[in-house]
């Protein structure tokens, strides 16, 4: 089964309006993003929709916040990101939001902070994370081939 999804977003509502605009740039970036909002309709049962969102996605951002790490929801989500992650069927990276302590299996993986960052380094931000959920390494410095 070939993935539907580059990226399945897991967060908590009360950070909505920031994660919803993440979402808008993972998506002019050119990925395919699956996110409630877009992907659930009335009349649709939640949990079938979640599942298969999260079973057709190559890659599990899991947005971490205070909101976030309570949730029932969320945690659910968590918890199916990790055991594909466990299973090589699934990258799980963690996006910081707020002060908070990261989950155990979260805070073994590299994450991209976005707490405190607005602007310029908010657009840095963003490119990381299309970079990682691309697949892509980060690049080393050119070499000075004139030596």
């Amino acid at each position: 089964m070939s993935n539907a999804f580059d990226v399945f977003i897991s967060y908590s509502h009360q950070d909505a309006a920031w994660t919803h605009t993440l979402a808008d740039d993972l998506h002019r970036a050119g990925l395919d993003v699956f996110l409630d909002k877009w992907e659930i309709a009335p009349g649709d049962v939640v949990v079938h929709q979640l599942e298969q969102g999260l079973l057709a996605s190559q890659n599990g951002v899991l947005v971490v916040s205070p909101a976030s790490v309570s949730r029932p929801w969320v945690q659910q989500e968590y918890a199916v990101m990790v055991e594909r992650a466990v299973a090589g069927k699934q990258r799980l990276i963690p996006v910081l939001l707020g002060e908070v302590e990261v989950p155990p299996f979260a805070a073994i993986r590299l994450w991209v902070d976005f707490r405190g960052v607005d602007g310029l380094e908010y657009n840095r931000r963003v490119d990381q994370l299309v970079a990682a959920l691309r697949g892509e390494r980060p690049q080393r410095p050119a070499r000075d081939i004139s030596r």
